[in-house]
């Protein structure tokens, strides 16, 4: 027999689970936009050799650009830094989209 409050909760369930759907969606994106721009900055950044370093004993890395002195061993580093906070990211969107295709079948 058909009941209207049966109908009521089978469409509360079907509103709930779109909201989680768009939840994890709108994470996804997020997350890889955000890996986007990380990856680009780790490819773009770099780190100018002190100058007023005095004093200091070794051997230095170095490589002559338009804007300066570019230390290649602190870059290096620094797109290293980069590098793990963009695939972090990005494993957070793969991981939103699991949990999304889980959900959806």
């Amino acid at each position: 027999m058909f009941r209207w409050d049966d109908l009521a909760r089978e469409n509360q369930v079907g509103i709930e689970m779109f909201n989680v759907k768009l939840f994890f969606t709108i994470l996804v994106g997020l997350f890889s936009l955000s890996s986007c721009f990380l990856w680009i900055k780790s490819a773009t950044v770099e780190v100018f050799q002190d100058e007023d370093a005095r004093g200091m004993a070794g051997i230095y890395l170095t490589k002559s650009s338009s804007k300066g002195t570019v230390d290649v061993l602190k870059t290096a580093g620094e797109q290293t830094r980069w590098n793990k906070a963009a695939a972090a990211s990005a494993a957070a969107a793969a991981i939103c989209q699991v949990a999304l295709t889980w959900i959806t079948y």
